[in-house]
C-alpha cells in the first residue's frame, strides 16, 4: 500500500536531494568551482515534474571575466530545452527559460566579486517567473514558456547540457 501520492513522494525526494546538496556545502563551508569544468551534476530533475519551482543560493564570484551558469535544469537528450539561473560578466543576475522559444531576463542590480550575495528564481507557471537578488524581487517575466517533460539533468556550477560552456569561477552555499 502506498502511503504517499506520487506528487508528494516526488517532492519529498526533491527535498531530500536539496538537503544533501546543502549538507555538502555546510560540511565544507561552501562548494568551490574552478571556472573550468568543476560542477555538480545529477541525472535527475530532483523530482520536479512541473511548475512551480523556486531555487536560491548564496554565491561568491572570484571575478566577472565570463558569464557563469550557477543552476541549470535541462533536457540533455537532444532538445534545447532548459531553465537556469546565472551571473553575467556585467555583474547582473540572469534567468533563462527555453522550450520552443527562449526568454532571458537580467536584473538591473549588479553584484560584486569577492563577496557573498544571494540569488534566486521563482517560476510559478508558464508565464509567471521572477529573479531575486539579496532577497528582493529584481525582475519579473510574464512571457510564456511551457514545462518540458524531457528535463533529465540538474547541474550546479555550469550548464546541464551535453557541451556546457558557462562554468562558475567561485563558490556556492546553502542551495535550496
Amino acid at each position: 500500500m502506498r502511503y504517499f501520492k506520487k506528487g508528494i513522494d516526488m517532492k519529498i525526494r526533491a527535498v531530500l536531494l536539496l538537503l544533501f546538496l546543502s549538507s555538502v556545502c555546510f560540511a565544507t563551508g561552501s562548494r568551490v568551482y574552478d571556472g573550468t569544468n568543476d560542477k555538480f551534476v545529477a541525472t535527475t530533475t530532483l523530482g520536479i515534474s512541473d511548475w512551480p519551482i523556486s531555487v536560491s543560493m548564496w554565491v561568491w564570484v572570484d571575478d566577472f571575466d565570463a558569464n557563469y551558469e550557477v543552476f541549470h535544469i535541462a533536457d540533455v537528450s537532444g532538445t534545447a530545452t532548459y531553465f537556469g539561473l546565472g551571473v553575467r560578466s556585467d555583474q547582473r543576475i540572469r534567468m533563462v527559460r527555453r522550450n520552443t522559444s527562449i526568454v532571458v531576463k537580467h536584473t538591473s542590480a549588479t553584484c560584486s566579486s569577492g563577496e557573498w550575495f544571494h540569488i534566486g528564481m521563482v517560476i510559478a507557471g508558464d508565464a509567471d517567473a521572477a529573479v531575486y537578488y539579496n532577497g528582493a524581487n529584481k525582475q519579473t517575466d510574464a512571457n510564456s514558456v511551457d514545462w518540458s517533460a524531457g528535463f533529465d539533468t540538474t547541474c550546479v556550477g555550469n550548464e546541464a547540457e551535453a557541451s556546457p560552456n558557462a562554468p562558475l569561477d567561485g563558490k556556492t552555499s546553502e542551495i535550496g
